[in-house]
């Protein structure tokens, strides 16, 4: 919905100013565009995609918008655009809010009291904020000085002035400094949302259980002026008479036994319904809450290894398997004496005779949250490695030296031109446009095929921002093949996403693309939460957010990966290391930590390593401090072998009987993962990194 608000806002520019105004985000392969200028303009047949391996059962509902925009308007009617736009969101938020609420009255009959509080609650739910600046010019130095620091103007200050002067007066009265307009324009919006914009009406009553923020929705015209228990009936009446329409026939939950929703969460609730009438087809959103009734609940996620295996033994069909995750999540598989309980318990039984049984990690997914590092940089220019000399047409360039450079001293006149022309390139408008256009089509077509072909469902990706559910065993590698797409170039797309384009990698017929490319300077962070299924989704983003925030980019320094194991008893697990850094302990230096916990997940899977040894290893802390801890440098090459060494020690004694051969392997790889090579870190020893890694992999299921 906030993706879709904030194409409407973007929709209002193009129709005003038209889509060349939009420099961020990219208008290129957006569904809800597409979708727009089908029927806006009857153009449906020439924006349908061909190309069967771009298309995606999943991808019409990604929500790709992120709620910041920025284009490019006249000067002098900036506050009047914003203002419009701002209202033009705010009325689609009404109305199709509105038709939740005319949806609601149709199904219970209720009264004005209800819609009085629905539009209460709806009117003053969103924030905006907006800024504006000139597009700055050379005579602009002083301004600059005022309010921004040096770093943020001066060098494309001189780089323009040095260009301008090639062209005379008219250079420099032409001349338009984006890099600079823009750092500002940023600065003023991240100062306005310190500022709230408006104040929320305030909320008494019983508080919505979803959100814990605004009142539940009722029919009771005397609320406030009864008693407690009137009130509390007429809630219970109102929501009881919606829970009896609304959940189906066919067993499916739109309302929870006991659940009682505000107007905001009740427009979340119900706009997919709302949207399947007949009234409603050619809304733009209709399309996208199509499926909505399939997306999978976390209980179905988690369980998905299982009911894979089971049905390698039992053929289930789509009612027996939905009731078998429905009874999976009301009663874990405690005794029930009803009949269509036993049946799915006959199931069960059977699939544990054929050595498929329901264990506890199989109530457990994982939540992968991702977001680019130093985004500011990017979008502000830093990052870029290209100089004017790379860029600039070959005659311009011929010209700038022949014309520009004084005095004629061949040598005095070539170093000056290097001095210029070796100039970082600045950013504008058509480059910044080039990077939002990167970032929609790594979104789209780097990572929906990949969360697609490893079971998982994409909740959004909007530029470098990423958020989906997956299995277990499918997480880690989704992380990584996503952190590789982001950093590819030239890129071709397949059904299983973008492959990078290279002299030994040919493209082949296909869609084409260009992503960010591979520097120092580019890289994405990436945070996975192990939550049990009945863990409240608010309370697991959340912890998504905080691991990402403070360990994948504070913590580990960016360019990371970091796993919280969020078990239902006991503390929080976590795990983290950079994309490509090294095993300090493998002696051959040739495996990346990563790579040696996918490797460890590996052997876990083939039954090689022993579930209580990677308990155990915790007690080892006390036998390797004091070669950790003994100096105040990074470890000796001595201190790494003793240190492998006692760990392959346990390995060698775990009853597993692992060949010798792999036990200095298998060592190496757990010393890395579970020991900071840096003498005085708190938490230099982890030997949660293994349970991690046991968590992580699938276990081997054998017949009983």
């Amino acid at each position: 919905i906030l993706s879709y608000l904030a194409f409407s806002g973007i929709r209002h520019i193009a129709e005003t100013l038209g889509p060349d105004h939009i420099v961020y985000p990219s208008l290129h392969d957006q569904t809800l565009v597409e979708a727009w200028i089908g029927k806006e303009f009857h153009l449906e047949r020439f924006l349908k995609e061909e190309d069967k391996a771009l298309k995606s059962e999943n991808s019409d509902y990604i929500a790709s918008f992120p709620n910041k925009f920025v284009f490019l308007c006249p000067a002098n009617r900036s506050g009047e655009i914003c203002r419009e736009i701002e209202k033009a969101v705010q009325a689609e938020w009404l109305r199709i809010a509105r038709l939740v609420r005319e949806y609601l009255v149709s199904e219970t009959q209720c009264g004005e009291s209800m819609q009085k509080l629905f539009d209460h609650q709806i009117s003053d739910y969103w924030q905006f904020s907006h800024a504006a600046c000139r597009l700055a010019g050379l005579s602009d130095k002083d301004n600059f000085e005022q309010v921004l620091t040096k770093d943020k103007w001066e060098s494309e200050y001189n780089t323009i002035a040095a260009f301008a002067k090639n062209f005379g007066g008219s250079g420099q009265i032409s001349a338009r400094l984006y890099g600079a307009s823009h750092s500002l324009t940023q600065s003023l919006l991240a100062a306005a949302k310190l500022k709230p914009t408006r104040i929320r009406n305030t909320q008494l009553g019983e508080k919505c259980p979803l959100c814990g923020e605004h009142e539940v929705l009722y029919d009771f015209a005397e609320a406030g002026q009864s008693k407690a228990n009137e009130y509390r009936k007429a809630v219970q009446d109102f929501w009881n008479g919606i829970r009896d329409r609304a959940n189906g026939a066919d067993g499916y939950v739109q309302v929870g036994k006991s659940e009682r929703l505000c107007a905001i969460c009740a427009v979340k609730r119900f706009l997919p319904r709302v949207m399947k009438r007949k009234r409603q087809q050619e809304e733009l959103l209709a399309p996208v809450f199509a499926e909505a009734d399939k997306f999978p609940s976390t209980t179905e996620i988690a369980a998905h290894r299982y009911c894979l295996k089971l049905t390698e033994h039992i053929a289930l069909s789509e009612k027996e398997r939905k009731n078998l995750l429905d009874w999976f999540h009301a009663s874990e598989l405690k005794t029930a004496d009803d009949e269509h309980s036993q049946n799915i318990r006959e199931i069960v039984l059977l699939g544990k005779k054929n050595g498929v049984e329901y264990k506890d990690r199989d109530k457990y997914y994982a939540l992968l949250l991702m977001d680019g590092d130093k985004m500011g940089d990017l979008i502000n220019g830093k990052t870029l490695s290209a100089t004017w000399g790379d860029v600039i047409h070959p005659e311009l360039k011929k010209r700038f030296a022949n014309d520009h450079f004084q005095p004629k001293s061949p040598l005095r006149k070539k170093l000056q031109e290097e001095r210029i022309l070796s100039k970082k390139r600045l950013l504008n408008p058509a480059l910044h446009a080039a990077i939002s256009d990167a970032l929609n089509s790594f979104a789209r077509y780097g990572v929906t095929p990949v969360i697609d072909r490893l079971s998982g469902r994409l909740i959004y990706a909007g530029g470098d921002d990423v958020c989906a559910i997956l299995p277990l065993d499918s997480a880690l590698e989704a992380a990584d093949l996503i952190r590789q797409s982001y950093t590819m170039g030239f890129v071709q797309y397949g059904p299983d996403g973008a492959k990078e384009i290279s002299p030994t990698c040919p493209p082949e017929n296909g869609k084409l693309g260009m992503h960010l490319g591979e520097t120092e300077k580019i890289s994405i962070s990436a945070a996975i939460i192990i939550a049990h299924h009945k863990t409240p989704l608010r309370e697991v983003l959340r912890d998504a957010h905080d691991v990402l925030d403070n360990i994948a980019k504070e913590k580990a320094g960016r360019n990371a990966l970091a796993i919280r194991l969020k078990k239902r008893s006991g503390g929080d697990r976590d795990l983290w290391l950079k994309w490509n850094q090294a095993n300090p302990f493998d002696a051959f230096g040739g495996e990346s930590l990563l790579l040696g916990l996918r490797h460890l997940m590996q052997d876990i899977s083939e039954d090689q390593l022993s579930g209580s040894l990677l308990y155990r290893l915790d007690e080892l802390k006390g036998a390797i401090s004091p070669l950790a801890l003994s100096k105040p440098t990074d470890l000796s090459d001595g201190d790494k072998d003793k240190i492998v060494r006692l760990i392959r020690y346990e390995i060698g004694h775990s009853g597993k009987g692992v060949p010798k051969a792999k036990q200095r392997q298998f060592a190496e790889r757990l010393a890395g993962l579970m020991i900071r090579d840096k003498a005085g870190q708190t938490d230099w020893f982890n030997p949660e990194a293994a349970i991690i890694a046991r968590f992580l992999a699938e276990p081997a299921r054998r017949k009983a």
